[in-house]
């Protein structure tokens, strides 16, 4: 069904109502008994999940005790295991350079194993990149998984626009860490 351009723009005038309340997340907030902050509920011991995402939750209308204690995921972090090494799939999509929901869609949506949704790489003009390194040639989405790399692809990605020799920018390891797998707090 097409509309006409004067329905469209009748539609476009209407008040837009966003689901999101902020105000709700501001001043004391009321649960168990007592009444906090929203950065004291979140640093409070019961409280399951980041202070944005208790925000939010707040924001959108929950019941503060369902917000602050309710984790943020009923399944279990999605682990997977490719050239020995072991990561959750937040963790492989940062090393690939793939996107999140691409991979997980392509396991799930697809019914992909995990090394096919891992080889097929991702989009766009830098998964054209293929880089020879070790006597092999392969797209640079396949260096940042391959077990001979020492960090992730966008890593590998602005080291070789740095002009770094290929090998190097693979393997070696990061001055700092940081990432899913190494959010510890402690420095390597």
């Amino acid at each position: 069904m097409t509309s006409s351009p004067h329905e469209h723009a009748r539609r476009s005038e209407r008040p837009r109502t966003d689901r999101y309340r902020w105000e709700r997340a501001r001043g004391q907030i009321a649960a168990f008994g007592e009444s906090k902050t929203l950065r004291e509920w979140a640093a409070d011991e019961r409280c399951a999940i980041t202070r944005e995402a208790l925000r939010t939750r707040l924001a959108l209308g929950w019941k503060p005790a369902d917000a602050i204690t309710t984790p943020r995921h009923d399944k279990p972090d999605l682990t997977y295991t490719h050239a020995g090494r072991s990561l959750s799939l937040r963790g492989w999509a940062e090393q690939s350079g793939i996107k999140y929901h691409t991979l997980y869609n392509r396991i799930n949506a697809y019914g992909m194993t995990f090394a096919e949704a891992l080889e097929k790489g991702g989009g766009g003009p830098h998964f054209a990149i293929h880089i020879t390194a070790f006597g092999e040639t392969k797209p640079l989405s396949h260096w940042a998984v391959d077990p001979r790399a020492g960090c992730a692809y966008n890593t590998i990605r602005r080291r070789l626009a740095q002009g770094w020799d290929a090998e190097q920018a693979i393997s070696e390891e990061p001055q700092q860490r940081s990432g899913p797998e190494f959010r510890t707090g402690r420095s390597a």
